[in-house]
């Protein structure tokens, strides 16, 4: 489980994240939307420990991860897996190595181990047989599955995804969608995703919160909007308001 009580977060004086106060459940789905520069990607950054609160706290477990040291920190790390906006693939590594690179990191794996490791996560992603492709020569959605393959590859505990449907066709969007969904659920990971794909979102969630202004607005399970009265969600919902139509079976 995570929780973050009364957490704020300015950037030279402007605040992006006010006083927000939310519990994510252990082994769900939850989508953070909302528009672009509403504080999306950094309270997920401030989650992982990349940023510091102003204030507040962050459970992670139970434990407040403010109060840890850095060894402790990095400790912490290894339970989440995070999955970039931009993919952040190694780009001198072929895809093999940019796999290879946490197993070789954090675990006393064997070569062999490792190879066989990466091969069972590529086919999850439907990637066999790309370990000695470089990133670029890849295609974006195939960019994104080989990063989601990273994020994942040491089970993680948590798993967090920034935008990961971004710059993606609406096939390709769905495809990366959907494998979010099974590999958190493969993996029992919580799951935390930001976003502003409303279709897919709703598709996945377990869970909708909204961002606006750096102020957290719970909905609950998807099916909720249907009766949501919320004039700045229905704003942001537009062509989507009517949420039966565009929810993917």
């Amino acid at each position: 489980m995570i929780e973050t009580v009364a957490l704020n977060k300015s950037f030279n004086g402007v605040e992006v994240l006010k006083d927000i106060n939310v519990i994510f459940k252990a082994n769900e789905i939850t989508c953070i939307l909302g528009e672009s520069g509403s504080g999306k990607s950094v309270f997920l950054q401030t989650l992982a420990a990349l940023h510091e609160p102003d204030s507040g706290k962050i459970f992670i477990n139970k434990e407040n991860i403010l109060q840890k040291s850095e060894e402790e920190l990095l400790e912490l790390r290894k339970k989440i897996g995070y999955l970039f906006q931009s993919s952040a693939l190694f780009d001198f590594m072929n895809i093999y190595d940019n796999l290879a690179f946490p197993l070789r990191e954090n675990t006393a794996l064997s070569e062999s181990e490792i190879s066989k490791k990466i091969k069972e996560i590529l086919q999850e992603v439907n990637l066999s047989g790309v370990e000695e492709k470089f990133p670029n020569e890849l295609s974006g959605g195939m960019q994104k599955r080989a990063s989601l393959a990273r994020s994942v590859i040491l089970q993680p505990q948590f798993l967090f995804c920034d935008e990961p449907t971004s710059g993606l066709d609406p096939e390709h969007a769905r495809i990366i969608a959907r494998l979010i969904a099974k590999i958190s659920k493969v993996y029992k990971a919580t799951t935390i995703i930001t976003s502003h794909d409303i279709p897919n979102s709703l598709a996945i969630a377990d869970r909708i919160v909204f961002i606006f202004d750096g102020q957290f607005t719970e909905v609950g399970a998807p099916s909720n909007l249907i009766e949501n009265q919320d004039r700045r969600i229905n704003s942001f919902l537009g062509p989507y308001a009517e949420v039966k139509k565009c929810m993917i079976e």
